[in-house]
């Protein structure tokens, strides 16, 4: 269920390139951590550490950052990315956030940035990661909801109804419209905030490499009509100068309720 990391690249790429929002997704988010000197924090699938990365001049003195991931690679890559950052302490541990060997009550705060929606059993994970948050502390989880990115699979069905760019809905497993139901299952108190951003694309070549990284049917029929299919993009742009797509993310945050 964990998306490839072409997918993440050419995704990153739209985001970086074509974002109407001039505040960038971290340094948005880490705002709403509001950390301050001495916490304990727990990252859930820190990815490449670009959370931190982003924010490096503003982490506090004597914080203490675990960072996770299932993949022992992107550990690497996170430490690589990190080692000039000179505030606070980091360590680093490959993890399954459903089975955490860490004590109850070790963390002020844990965030998990879009990750709850590729596991398969995410109500055991909150269930771990309240056990491990301390009394008074919060959890921060980033998510998507249905229309995020929607005209990109209207404009490929558009091309070829049988096209398919993903097997599964990751919003139905834990997304903006259902998190709150399930993180109130163990939280005390659970509120949501809403990114405020969406893309207005003019590269029809990166498209094109972001629709190929997913994960549908979607190269069986594209690969062999690429050239088809830039041009029908291509018409696409000519009509207004970019294609518009939507953004639906956002950030639960859920609070453990204090001693």
């Amino acid at each position: 269920l964990f998306p490839h990391k072409g997918t993440l690249h050419f995704k990153g790429l739209l985001h970086s390139r074509f974002s109407e929002n001039s505040q960038n997704w971290f340094s948005w988010i880490y705002e709403h951590m509001k950390l301050s000197a001495g916490m304990d924090v727990l990252e859930l699938g820190c990815g490449n550490g670009m959370l931190w990365k982003e924010n490096a001049d503003r982490i506090p003195e004597g914080s203490r950052m675990l960072l996770t991931d299932i993949s022992s690679g992107m550990l690497e890559d996170s430490k690589r990315n990190l080692q000039g950052v000179k505030r606070g302490t980091f360590s680093y541990e490959v993890m399954d956030c459903n089975h955490m060997e860490l004590q109850e009550q070790s963390f002020d705060v844990v965030v998990a940035n879009f990750l709850l929606f590729y596991l398969r059993d995410v109500s055991r994970a909150v269930s771990e990661i309240y056990r491990v948050t301390r009394s008074g502390g919060t959890f921060f989880c980033a998510t998507y909801g249905e229309h995020h990115m929607k005209e990109v699979e209207e404009l490929v069905k558009e091309y070829n109804p049988k096209i398919s760019l993903s097997a599964v809905r990751l919003y139905e497993n834990f997304g903006l419209e259902n998190g709150r139901e399930i993180l109130e299952k163990q939280f005390d108190h659970v509120s949501m905030v809403e990114y405020p951003d969406g893309l207005k694309v003019t590269d029809s070549k990166l498209l094109i490499d972001y629709i190929m990284s997913c994960h549908g049917n979607q190269k069986e029929f594209l690969v062999p009509e690429y050239d088809d299919f830039k041009v029908f993009l291509e018409k696409k742009l000519e009509k207004k100068g970019y294609i518009s797509i939507t953004k639906q993310a956002g950030l639960f945050i859920a609070k453990k309720k204090g001693c």
